[in-house]
């Protein structure tokens, strides 16, 4: 969201208080892709998280 945050936490304090789900919970991510939704020809109005969160302001 281009936004910073107010207390930017160093990935090992995050591991120290979390333990090892920090790395899966708050440190990764992943880009999915609804292969078999798009096959059976279901789009999204909205292509990108921005442009949902843009329309949910306005």
């Amino acid at each position: 969201m281009h936004r910073p945050s107010f207390f930017p936490t160093p990935a090992f304090l995050l591991r120290l208080a979390v333990g090892e789900m920090a790395d899966s919970l708050l440190l990764s991510s992943q880009r999915v892709i609804p292969e078999e939704a798009t096959q059976a020809g279901y789009s999204c109005r909205y292509a990108s998280l921005g442009e949902a969160l843009r329309a949910i302001v306005q």
